[in-house]
């Protein structure tokens, strides 16, 4: 399964500008645009494909993460697997930094973590 998100964290925006990480993004027009002096520009913003597995090896199920899961978000995850025994293997498919969820994001109790996230819509 694929997903396509913005990305939101300059210092990821910043080395996919300069071409250190530009194979991940993917460079577009903003919907959004600004007006000066009687001409239009538009912002560029920078998405990313994230790709995410499911498989079963015997018993197993295993999901594939490309980022390190907060855990409210495993948790949320864990019930929807349907067999026993049931693991997340994170850091796979890429490398997204922390993925948190808009709450955990918001708080201001994680600072780091967000800031190590490539942004709250993931």
């Amino acid at each position: 399964m694929s997903i396509n998100t913005g990305v939101e964290n300059k210092f990821f925006l910043n080395a996919a500008k300069i071409g250190m990480i530009s194979k991940f993004f993917r460079k577009e027009k903003s919907s959004v645009s600004v007006t000066i002096n009687g001409k239009e520009f538009f912002t560029d913003s920078y998405r990313i494909d994230a790709h995410f597995s499911m498989l079963r090896i015997g018993p197993a199920q295993i999901v594939t993460v490309p980022g390190e899961l907060f855990p409210n978000i495993w948790s949320k995850v864990k019930p929807r697997m349907d067999v026993s025994p049931k693991f997340i293997f994170c850091l796979t498919n890429g490398e997204l930094g922390y993925i948190l969820s808009r709450e955990d994001f918001e708080s201001g109790h994680h600072d780091y973590h967000a800031g190590m996230s490539i942004g709250r819509n993931f």
